[in-house]
Order: structure tokens, then C-alpha cells, then sequence
């Protein structure tokens, strides 16, 4: 019941307060409130000391091609606080895998060969990174070193892949290619033209498209290879021995603030323009001069209470909050924030794919699943 009451005195007090008013403190080095603006508009605004909590990034149920909500896994793991994350496929053969950059507890789940937005921490320190990155994959041999398209992400004819657990038990890959396999000493033990080979629990596949452009030198049976990924930041360069010992990282669409700038040129991410200038839900990161991280939800898709963002908009929004750096992460029906053992925002992830609008304040709304979460813990 007290919880209660004081959401519904926190909704009332909402409509009166700006971004930069007192919060409400959740926990130690936990605040959050909730506030209005024009638009309409209602945004959740959650700031956290990262020396006072944990903060990490987990996969629906432990493991990548899975979904389950936000307030699922948060439940799971004892979180306090818990915000959407990476985009991933929500549908067909390769559903709940990452459709960008992923790494989790130090292991690479996904690497992309897109230029994208991310951030990155350890963690030991929880010290954020965020930048518009590149993740360089190679496979190398003591005699060469081969540059690969990306590491589990969907084949094509034109693309070289590496596949390693976890992911699916076999590659998906189909069409003209040769797929070679390595034991768990990483040593070559197969070359197949076969297609969709079983990914040993130990070991990697790796899949060549017959148009590929670089061609692999020789090989030879019990040949050693191993994966490796280079993180690339391109705003702030400087930054690249930091992005190579991160043991989190999570790929989002779109730089919103770098170095105390809003980012206007999105080109070099190349995302669809309707993603940019549309107004919808959405779910950013910051990271304020003291440190602190700030998480963001806006709602949208309800046209008398929140309409959603721009991508422009909400650059401006997070610079308001005086961020120094902040990208955007995946959003519309994704977007959700949980804290304290409930959903905060009216979510709007039972929107239909066709593009028709629901009213939420009419249509009772639901969770998305999704592939993963930051979550907040308290030090206990």
C-alpha cells in the first residue's frame, strides 16, 4: 500500500516538476522521477551512483536466443532498477539473437560490421564508455591474419562469418561456402562444403561465402586459428585500449551526445531516416561529469498523454540533463523501465508490426520481450 502511494503522489507531482528538480531516492546511489512536458510527453529518468551498485548486463534466461521482459529478468536476478537494452530480430529462424555488437561477462555473444553507436564498462569499476564504434573480427593463425564480416550474425553468400557457442547448435548458414572446424584446442579437424554444420560446444565454425571478396591463404588440417575482435571508437579515439578490456558491451542506433555536443549527423550509422525522425518510445544512456549514469525512457505511441521523441529531441533532452556523453538504444515497443518490483512507463510493445497505433490509454499495454536488460543491483 505505502508503495503504491507513493506512485501516485510521484504521477500528481509529475506534471509540475522540470528535469532538473529534487528526485526521489529508490535506494543509496539510486534516484528517479517522473515528469511532463509539452508534447505531450512523459519521461522516467533514473540516475544511479556506479559505485554504490552493481550494474550489469544480462541475456534473457542466461542464454542469446532467448526473450523474456524486462521485469522478468530483473525479478530473476534480484534487481532493483532494470532498463530495455540491445536491438535484436524479433521473428523468423534467427529471432533473439543480436543484431548488433554484444559482450557479456567478458565473452564476445555477437559482433557486427556496421558502424554503431555503444557503450562499454568493466566490471570492476563500472566506469562507462560510450562512443560510435566498429568491431573489427579477424581469425588468425601464427602464420597470417584474416579479416572476417562479423562473429554470429546471419550468412550471405558475400560475407565470412565466424559461429561459436553460444548460439544456435548449428550455423544456419546456407548457399555456396565452405565452413571450417575447429576442435576445443582450435585446431583445424574439418573443410566442408557442406552447409549448416554443427558449432562445437568447444571450438568455432568458420563460414565463407563463395563471393566473399578476401580469400583465405592455405590451411591445413590441425592448423591452430582463434578469434579475435578489435573495438574501434571514432569520436574519441583515444579512448581504444579502455574499449579492448571492457567486459560489457552493447551496441545501440544513434550517438546522441559526445563530449558535451549534440551529435546532428547520423550518416555514418546509417540508419533508416523514419528511425530518426519519427517520433517514438525510447531508451537512452547518459553519463553526467560526476559519473553518474543516467538512464531514459520516454514514453510515446499514446496520443493524448506521450507522443514519443525524435531522435533530434531527444538529444536535446539529454544535453538538458547535462550529459556529457549519451547514445540511444533500442526503443519503441522495447522501451521499459522497471523499478522496484514493477514496470514504471506505460509500455507499448503490443503495437502491431503494420504500423496502425494503438491508443494506450484505451488498449491495455504489454512487455516486450526482448534479448537483454542492464539491470541495477544494491550492494548488500
Amino acid at each position: 500500500m505505502a508503495k503504491q502511494l507513493f506512485y501516485f503522489i510521484l504521477f500528481l507531482c509529475s506534471f509540475f516538476v522540470s528535469p532538473h528538480l529534487p528526485s526521489e531516492e529508490i535506494a543509496d546511489g539510486i534516484s528517479y522521477k517522473r515528469i511532463a512536458k509539452e508534447g505531450p510527453l512523459i519521461i522516467h529518468i533514473l540516475e544511479v551512483d556506479p559505485h554504490k551498485v552493481y550494474i550489469d548486463l544480462v541475456l534473457a534466461k542466461g542464454y542469446p536466443m532467448q526473450l523474456q521482459t524486462v521485469s522478468e529478468i530483473a525479478k530473476q536476478h534480484g534487481a532493483i532498477a532494470a532498463i530495455n537494452s540491445g536491438f535484436f530480430r524479433e521473428e523468423g529462424e534467427y529471432a533473439g539473437t543480436a543484431s548488433g555488437a554484444l559482450k557479456v561477462q567478458g565473452r564476445w555473444i555477437s559482433t557486427s560490421e556496421k558502424i554503431r553507436s555503444a557503450i562499454g564498462w568493466t566490471a570492476k569499476k563500472n566506469e562507462l564508455l560510450l562512443d560510435r564504434i566498429s568491431t573489427k573480427t579477424w581469425i588468425r593463425s601464427p602464420l597470417f591474419t584474416f579479416p572476417v564480416s562479423s562473429l554470429n550474425q546471419p550468412f550471405s553468400e558475400d560475407k565470412a562469418i565466424v559461429y561459436k557457442q553460444p548460439y544456435f547448435p548449428s550455423t544456419l548458414a546456407k548457399g555456396s561456402l565452405q565452413e571450417i572446424i575447429t576442435d576445443s584446442r582450435n585446431k583445424v579437424r574439418n573443410f566442408l562444403k557442406t552447409v549448416n554444420n554443427t558449432i562445437p560446444v568447444e571450438g568455432m565454425v568458420v563460414a565463407i561465402g563463395e563471393n566473399y571478396p578476401n580469400k583465405l591463404p592455405p590451411l591445413s588440417l590441425k592448423d591452430k586459428l582463434s578469434l579475435s575482435v578489435d573495438v574501434v571508437p571514432y569520436l574519441q579515439p583515444s579512448a581504444a585500449p579502455a574499449w579492448q578490456d571492457v567486459d560489457y558491451l552493447v551496441g545501440g542506433a544513434a550517438m546522441l551526445i559526445s563530449r558535451g555536443q549534440c551529435i546532428t549527423d547520423q550518416s555514418a550509422e546509417n540508419v533508416r531516416s523514419s528511425f530518426l525522425l519519427h517520433r517514438h518510445p525510447r531508451t537512452a544512456i547518459g553519463i553526467l561529469e560526476n559519473a553518474h549514469w543516467v538512464f531514459v525512457v520516454v514514453e510515446g505511441r499514446q496520443p493524448t498523454t506521450s507522443v514519443g521523441m525524435t531522435m533530434e529531441e531527444l538529444s536535446t533532452f539529454m544535453l538538458e540533463l547535462q550529459c556529457k556523453d549519451a547514445i540511444n538504444l533500442d526503443g519503441g515497443g522495447s522501451s521499459t523501465m522497471f523499478i522496484q518490483s514493477q514496470v514504471v512507463n506505460a509500455t507499448s510493445g503490443d503495437d502491431p508490426h503494420d504500423g496502425v497505433l494503438r491508443n494506450i490509454s484505451t488498449t491495455p499495454s504489454m512487455e516486450r520481450p526482448v534479448s537483454d536488460s542492464i539491470i541495477i543491483r544494491t550492494r548488500k
